[in-house]
């Protein structure tokens, strides 16, 4: 009789425990506000600068793109360099702008028939994004409950040769929104080594 009372103040104690949690948890635009409180100067800056050429476009738009694409350009430029910023921190809230980024450029590269690119965007970065959104939730830092533990990179993570061909590759095209996106996520990327590197030095235990 006392074994199965103390289970049942065990499951009650575990109930009592897990509301507590779901009660202490901050809603999804308190931890975006959280997320983007934690940029650093030179991010906001560079955001800044993101911005205003994406705004410049959306209302004069380069001859040949029509306007609705030119604010398709303008959403994808500003959440794919939060995105960006975020998950330089591993911070987890760099998913919602990762899914919107994602979409958004999905629907640039068809509008322009880059087929190649617009599959590789559906068939592996967006799932991809859905299911590590997923996977960054079940490994939370446990100082900062917004990032997720963080693994030493391997040598073919650090290599930044996709970055610096998808800066030619826009410089090529022309697109001064697009140069000035994935320039920032070059520069975001190098930091984003860095930051990934001390975050491994603190989670070594990770699986």
């Amino acid at each position: 009789m006392d074994g199965m009372t103390t289970k049942v103040k065990a499951a009650a104690a575990a109930e009592t425990n897990a509301t507590a949690t779901i009660a202490a948890e901050p809603g999804f635009f308190v931890k975006i506000g959280r997320a983007c409180r934690s940029l650093k100067w030179y991010e906001i800056v560079m955001c800044l600068i993101m911005f205003g050429i994406s705004i410049y476009y959306a209302i004069l738009p380069q001859e040949g793109t029509p306007r609705w694409l030119a604010i398709i350009n303008f959403v994808s430029g500003l959440c794919g360099i939060i995105c960006v910023f975020l998950t330089a921190k591993a911070n987890r809230m760099n998913f919602p702008f990762a899914v919107v980024n994602t979409t958004v450029f999905m629907i640039y590269l068809g509008y322009f028939g880059i087929w190649a690119t617009f599959w590789l965007e559906a068939c592996v970065y967006f799932p991809m994004n859905i299911i590590s959104w997923r996977n960054w939730y079940k490994h939370k830092d446990e100082e900062d409950k917004l990032l997720a533990k963080s693994k030493a990179l391997t040598w073919w993570q650090n290599t930044l040769v996709t970055d610096v061909i998808a800066v030619g590759q826009y410089v090529l095209k022309g697109d001064p929104v697009y140069v000035t996106k994935k320039g920032i996520y070059l520069v975001e990327a190098i930091v984003g080594i860095r930051n990934w590197h001390l975050l491994a030095k603190k989670n070594e235990t990770n699986e």
